[in-house]
């Protein structure tokens, strides 16, 4: 059996004993090469993702897991970013609700978002082309499962935007009244930590230009005060790490 055979046969069998649970929690790959058969399962148990195989598998994934826990630690003591170094963003185009479309104009609304987050000096975008292939690519590989498409940045941007009615006393009749608002929800992503900030911003929704200046303001204030963002030195030496550690591997290659 070749490997490719065995791992569509491991998948197969595993989503059959799997259809109350659902396929997608777990994953089964095996392949065999020089007469040699490795395999490795994948599945998440309470929230959490295992993984077990056979044991040349299990020593990569231990050596694997030790690499990322090395990492962390190092992020945890270096050096972090000064005020006057850049933050790297990645700012994914807002999902807009269907309540909402027919009174905002997408593209319109997102150029509005960009110019306000570039606002701040030291908030620099990653480019938008790159940005929107990461999206389409996770979601081809991805589907359903909403995986964090892959940018390099420091933060990523998720934002949802919708229409609601709010109550309120009005200001000129003392009198309570109701008003069509925007609604900005965003989430924060680190690419260094394990670490997630939601945010917030709700106005008139004929003040949208207004309600996006201040939404992108709390979110610049969270990525400087609440997001660990390591230093420019740290940066350099973990990429200087990555080009060693790729070398290395076409150096094996080459053996």
């Amino acid at each position: 059996m070749t490997g490719k055979m065995a791992i569509l046969k491991g998948m197969v069998g595993v989503c059959m004993l799997s259809l109350v649970a659902g396929c997608a929690s777990m994953s089964y790959k095996s392949s065999t090469v020089g007469g040699k058969t490795t395999w490795k399962k994948t599945e998440v148990v309470d929230g959490k993702t295992v993984v077990t195989g056979d044991a040349a598998t299990m020593k990569k994934e231990k050596a694997r897991q030790q690499a990322q826990a090395d990492r962390i630690e190092r992020i945890k003591k270096a050096e972090k970013r000064k005020p006057n170094e850049p933050i790297i963003v990645a700012l994914f185009r807002p999902v807009i609700a269907e309540n909402l479309k027919k009174s905002i104009k997408p593209d319109k609304l997102f150029k509005q978002l960009r110019t306000a987050f570039e606002k701040d000096p030291a908030i620099k975008l990653v480019d938008q082309k790159k940005v929107d292939e990461a999206k389409k690519q996770a979601d081809r590989k991805f589907g359903r499962k909403k995986k964090r498409p892959q940018v390099s940045a420091d933060i990523s941007v998720f934002t949802n935007v919708m229409a609601k009615q709010v109550a309120g006393i009005s200001k000129s009749s003392g009198k309570v009244a109701s008003m069509a608002a925007i609604v900005f929800k965003g989430s924060i992503t680190s690419h260094w930590l394990a670490e997630e900030e939601k945010i917030e911003e709700m106005g008139n929704i004929f003040r949208n230009i207004k309600i996006t200046k201040k939404y992108a303001a709390k979110a610049v204030s969270v990525m400087k005060t609440k997001i660990t963002i390591p230093g420019e030195a740290f940066k350099k030496s973990e990429q200087n790490q990555k080009k060693q550690m790729f070398m290395n591997l076409l150096k094996g290659l080459g053996k």
